[in-house]
């Protein structure tokens, strides 16, 4: 009674093949699109190269005294790091508020695996994000599918020196002023 979606997705054989075709097409076409497209690991790294505002990223508690660059720091002292000034460090970074995707092409890079401290989108050590790699995977790829697809615009004419990157206070830290980016159609690429 209440299988009627099941029975009638058994009796289409031919859509369930073509399904079946366009999953096996997608992996290499994936993995083909992410290849020709060199850029966008060091796009991405610049996109979480600024983390959000003042949210402190990790808190810990000294186990015992110590001094850092100077500072006496006395145990239990709970101290937080202040990921948003580490990526905007001038001393760290060539000119930290200016997306450049470039600079992560260079050798010597920093990784953002956490063992690189001016650059940590995903934490360090025992508590970085367990779903780091999946989350990359998943924006990689989206990105990619998105840039074969479609050529993209900014609308009326707007050019990307007039884009607002100031962003604002919270726990997403969005920017103030919202991207409008408009897609014109390249090719079919169909994911199912």
């Amino acid at each position: 009674m209440g299988h009627g979606g099941v029975n009638a997705q058994l009796g289409r054989p031919q859509e369930s093949a073509t399904r079946a075709r366009r999953r096996r097409r997608l992996r290499p076409e994936s993995s083909r699109i992410r290849s020709r497209k060199p850029h966008l690991p060091p796009m991405r790294r610049e996109r979480d190269s600024p983390p959000p505002p003042p949210i402190p990223l990790l808190l810990h508690e000294t186990a015992a005294d110590a001094v850092v660059d100077g500072y006496k720091i006395p145990a239990k002292a709970r101290v937080m790091i202040n990921a948003w000034a580490i990526a905007r460090e001038h001393g760290a970074w060539d000119e930290p508020n200016t997306f450049k995707p470039s600079r992560f092409l260079e050798s010597g890079a920093p990784d953002f695996r956490g063992s690189n401290f001016e650059y940590i989108p995903f934490g360090s050590g025992r508590r970085s994000c367990p779903g780091m790699q999946l989350g990359l995977y998943a924006l990689e790829l989206t990105v990619a599918h998105l840039c074969h697809s479609f050529n993209w615009e900014l609308p009326d004419g707007m050019n990307p020196d007039d884009l607002d990157m100031n962003d604002v206070f919270g726990l997403t830290a969005p920017r103030a002023v919202q991207l409008v980016a408009i897609p014109k159609h390249r090719l079919n690429f169909p994911l199912f």
